[in-house]
């Protein structure tokens, strides 16, 4: 698959290969498209064709596994941890241009969003309709840096919308202008291949990198970018469509409930509101959304997370193979690590060191370099075969956690727990069994389809 930073070239690309499934008949953007999703649970490129009355087709799921995340950006997806920690090391500097694709549509205010876009009811009880797969663009207050980030919103009605933020960062920024009584400008964009999903997921606190240059670098080119027609911003050229439009922090409305990541209905919340002041778009532009609890939203944030994972066990546990941050714990709060052991402790260790890196993490489980950590199975049978809970389990109550997850918020704490799920070092007991040449075998070779009626058991 050829690398490229276009969301509707890739969308071809998957065609080209198979891998994009047609929805052909007409869906309604009443969540009856988000029951299409949830069956999915967004891991398959879906092409929508028909959805309600509105004028473009949209699709989802162009990164819902980690071998098409991988796939995308021209790697295997083993490599999917180190790709990312090498671009957040070397990125990129974005190319400025005159004009962009982005941009050969422009509608200005006044308009009503959904007579461009479907704006998709997701579960039974929100409170209305939401746009999830924006991606945010705004400036530092100072404007040296620009941050980006993919930000729920709640459709108001015409060019109106709340916008969630949970990054302190913009928290701070939001509380800025909010006390001065003056507007925010931001872009959101949509239509982006699911490298630059990736690259948003990264923590600027932490790295200090510019996200779109992060992105150019896990494409291995430069991003182009373009000035907006009403706003001091730039934004991405390859994007489908932008939206352009000014936050106002003091002006508050009420959004929620709605499902959140774990599969749960959040809190009503007062955020502050957007007003949108134009729409530019490429040609016949492909539109996108996510699977709001799929991998294609979960896998970016769970893989970002896993390169801090990695490397701050690395400090204390030399011998660490490989992290995962299971999508049965939302990408955030279950960790599966794998290592060498060298030395009995190491198990504990790398679970303590786990914990530190991430206030999130609600359950690490530790393994031996024999388990594959991205299969389930394998994993608890390392827990069920390789543990006793008095000495290998340990909890830590009451410690900090993410207000994203619904027990938390008992007590405002989280409980976690730490699973030694290694083997005693040297004990022969825990040899695995094994079947020589099993490694060799390739069930196609073997196993012939059945091609017509002559094919009988005899008895």
């Amino acid at each position: 698959m050829e690398v490229t930073s276009d969301f509707k070239e890739l969308t071809m690309q998957y065609e080209q290969q198979g891998l994009l499934s047609h929805i052909t008949r007409k869906v309604s953007a009443d969540s009856e498209m988000m029951a299409v999703m949830k069956k999915t649970k967004g891991q398959i490129p879906l092409l929508f064709h028909q959805v309600d009355g509105y004028p473009c087709k949209v699709v989802t799921g162009l990164g819902g596994s980690r071998k098409l995340l991988a796939q995308s950006m021209g790697i295997t997806e083993d490599k999917l941890r180190k790709h990312l920690a090498a671009a957040i090391a070397y990125p990129i500097p974005v190319t400025h241009v005159a004009e962009g694709k982005c941009q050969q549509e422009v509608h200005m205010a006044p308009f009503s969003l959904e007579d461009y876009f479907p704006v998709l009811r997701h579960y039974e009880k929100d409170n209305g309709k939401f746009i999830i797969s924006g991606m945010m663009v705004a400036k530092s207050i100072d404007g040296s840096k620009y941050y980006t980030s993919i930000r729920r919103m709640w459709y108001k009605g015409k060019n109106q919308m709340t916008v969630l933020i949970t990054s302190r960062e913009m928290q701070e920024q939001f509380a800025y202008y909010e006390a001065r009584k003056e507007p925010m400008e931001i872009a959101v964009m949509f239509g982006l291949v699911p490298a630059v999903v990736l690259g948003s997921q990264i923590s600027t606190h932490l790295y200090n990198a510019d996200k779109l240059e992060v992105s150019g670098a896990l494409l291995s080119k430069s991003l182009e970018t373009v000035k907006c027609k009403t706003i001091d911003l730039e934004v991405l050229s390859d994007a489908q469509v932008v939206l352009e439009g000014k936050v106002y922090p003091w002006k508050k409305e009420k959004e929620g409930p709605f499902g959140e990541m774990a599969y749960y209905y959040g809190e009503v919340k007062e955020l502050p509101l957007c007003e949108f002041s134009c729409i530019t778009m490429q040609k016949n532009p492909l539109w996108h959304t996510f699977f709001p609890s799929g991998c294609e939203e979960k896998l970016p944030m769970a893989i970002s997370r896993e390169v801090n994972l990695f490397n701050t066990i690395q400090m204390t546990v030399p011998g660490v193979k490989n992290v995962h941050l299971t999508m049965g714990g939302a990408g955030r709060y279950h960790a599966v690590v794998q290592i060498k052991k060298e030395q009995e402790g190491d198990g504990k260790q790398a679970a303590l060191s786990a914990f530190a890196s991430d206030k999130d993490l609600k359950y690490v489980t530790v393994v031996d370099e024999d388990v594959d950590i991205f299969d389930a199975e394998e994993v608890e049978w390392a827990i069920t075969t390789r543990t006793q809970a008095a000495s290998d389990i340990f909890i830590i109550p009451a410690a900090l956690g993410s207000p994203l997850e619904a027990s938390h918020h008992l007590k405002n704490t989280t409980d976690k727990m730490g699973i030694d799920a290694t083997k005693p070092i040297g004990d022969k007991r825990f040899e695995r069994t094994h079947v020589i040449g099993e490694e060799k075998i390739d069930l196609k070779e073997y196993i012939e389809e059945r091609r017509d009626s002559r094919w009988h058991l005899e008895l």
